[in-house]
């Protein structure tokens, strides 16, 4: 299984107002989860964890243009 989530090195760590540890209300109706590496393990240590990294992603916005996130990924063996 291949997961990924935002990055706590992203730029928008810290946005918002945080409603639990790394978690933060951005928007009304937006609530985001920003990974540690550790916290990223804890998630998936039932599993055989194969590899886990970083890397970057973008995605065009309509209304913001392109947009790049941290990403931190993780492979494990269900």
């Amino acid at each position: 299984m291949f997961f990924t989530g935002i990055s706590d090195q992203d730029a928008s760590f810290g946005q918002g107002e945080e409603v639990e540890e790394n978690t933060f209300a951005v928007q009304p109706d937006k609530i985001l989860h920003f990974f540690t590496l550790d916290d990223l393990k804890i998630h998936f240590e039932e599993f055989k964890i194969l590899e886990v990294g970083d890397l970057e992603d973008q995605i065009s916005h309509t209304l913001y243009g392109l947009k790049r996130y941290q990403i931190r990924y993780i492979l494990v063996r269900i």
